[in-house]
């Protein structure tokens, strides 16, 4: 029960959610900030500094009790007066994995709609003595409960779900009367939600006033280059002219940080020319254009004399750069890469489709909602109909729960690599099984992520990008596919 902090470099920032699933109370990344460093310490210590403050099961989830931030706290002043003093409610957490007041208010609503339907659902599986979708379904009330805050609520549920899985009976009949009690109490609290009053009024004002402003159409940078130089030259001159005449739009500016901000949002590729004088700066130069390229999903490359391009692929940022051309280049083959560069880009830009399944139709419309802004959603709470949309759409992407009636994940994802015209569409488990048995077996399987239904909104929506942003990444790393005329073998 100790808590384990990993720390790690910046390669392991896409691995955070795994290392969670596995037992890591926390996940740091190099380099560490002292402040960060003593807020994850205390965050594990008590006053007297031994011990851990929190429950274990709280170890393998994203959602701590505290004190809202200055981010959270105007949200959490928008919620309505009777919601705040409703006892078992941390609406700090609530807002925290929502996102916002709104989205709150929304995820809230959608578990007091089901009260009714999975109180009498636990109600016939505890009195049939179906375990097996007993422990199911109060394992996914569990995971909604912690998303709404509802800490007393998820504790129960944790220990009913524990006693189910061990057959632990004279716990259940000790404490399922009470659980539900407890469950079919929220559907009178949180009826206010019902009533066309200030509650509803104040959902759609924030939601006005939250919507950001029409951004017109969208702006194709996929053909437009940020050429950084260190110095002046008619070989770097060269480049652009070049580029030019192929069609792209390049912005030339020298190395100097305030000028590539200031452009970071006007192009989809970047070409560094690095230098090797004393007056050159290349070492803060790649490790800037190595994060703005890893944030916005740009394409990096260099270009340069060997020694240019060793010194520059010495440094850190070295590690987001898809292609460095040593001179003297290929003109024709370069203009292709960044053919092939821009075609990455543009499809990387296109509107995402997403399935995701999950027996749980409660998280499965809150899940839905969150990502409805961004990609294309089609939600399935059988197995089996989403394996049959498969034969429609294939998406970009599946999130998949594990613990499902009838076929689990594992066999979802099976079907799919071996059953499917394309086995390679991508899997990511968005599941509430955070134990070391079921992750391992997960893990097996080799899916393409690994994300815990506890995380926030913004949790799993930036877990999401940061997977197509590395797609893009990894892509741009393999050549360039040859022209449909070139004969076979060659």
């Amino acid at each position: 029960e100790i808590p384990v902090v990993c720390h790690t470099t910046e390669d392991g920032r896409e691995n955070i959610n795994l290392y969670k699933a596995a037992g890591f109370a926390e996940v740091l990344i190099k380099p560490v900030e002292p402040g960060e460093l003593f807020s994850v310490i205390m965050k594990y210590l008590n006053d007297t500094g031994a011990g851990s403050v929190l429950e274990k099961d709280d170890l393998f989830t994203d959602t701590f009790p505290g004190e809202a931030d200055e981010d959270t706290r105007p949200e959490v002043e928008k919620l309505p007066v009777w919601l705040k003093i409703i006892p078992h409610i941390d609406l700090v957490a609530g807002v925290n994995n929502c996102g916002s007041a709104t989205e709150y208010m929304d995820a809230l609503y959608i578990f007091y709609s089901s009260i009714e339907t999975r109180a009498d659902e636990l109600q016939s599986y505890y009195e049939t003595n179906d375990r097996t979708m007993f422990a199911l379904r109060v394992h996914s009330l569990k995971s909604m409960a912690r998303i709404i805050g509802a800490v007393k609520l998820g504790s129960l549920a944790a220990e009913l779900e524990k006693a189910a899985r061990e057959g632990n009976d004279d716990f259940i009949d000790l404490h399922i009367k009470g659980f539900l009690a407890e469950y079919r109490r929220y559907k009178q609290v949180f009826s206010p939600l019902d009533e066309e009053s200030e509650t509803k009024k104040l959902i759609e004002e924030n939601r006005v006033v939250q919507k950001p402003a029409d951004p017109g159409p969208a702006v194709d940078h996929s053909r437009c280059v940020l050429y950084v130089q260190n110095g002046q030259g008619i070989v770097k001159k060269g480049f652009e002219t070049n580029l030019t005449a192929a069609g792209f739009e390049v912005i030339t500016i020298p190395d100097e940080p305030d000028r590539i901000i200031a452009y970071r949002n006007e192009v989809d590729i970047v070409l560094y020319y690095p230098g090797i004088d004393e007056k050159s700066h290349t070492g803060i130069t790649m490790n800037l254009l190595a994060e703005i390229c890893q944030d916005d999903a740009k394409i990096f490359c260099l270009i340069g004399d060997m020694d240019e391009l060793d010194k520059a692929m010495s440094v850190n940022g070295a590690r987001r750069v898809s292609r460095a051309y040593q001179r003297p280049v290929d003109i024709t083959g370069f203009i292709q890469d960044m053919e092939y560069f821009s075609e990455l880009e543009k499809d990387f830009h296109k509107k995402k489709t997403v399935y995701v399944v999950d027996d749980d139709p409660g998280y499965l419309s809150i899940i839905g909602h969150w990502l409805s802004d961004d990609y294309n959603v089609s939600c399935f709470q059988r197995p089996d109909e989403a394996l049959e949309g498969l034969n429609v759409v294939t998406p970009d992407l599946v999130l998949l729960d594990y613990e499902m009636p009838e076929m689990d994940g594992c066999m979802v994802m099976k079907a799919i690599r071996t059953g499917f015209p394309d086995p390679g569409i991508p899997i990511i488990f968005l599941t509430g099984k955070n134990d070391r048995d079921h992750v391992f077996r997960i893990l097996e399987y080799k899916p393409d992520g690994y994300l815990l239904k506890t995380s926030g909104r913004e949790t799993i929506l930036d877990s999401i990008r940061r997977f197509f942003v590395e797609t893009l990444f990894k892509r741009s790393l393999s050549e360039r596919p040859l022209p449909q005329d070139v004969p076979d073998g060659v």
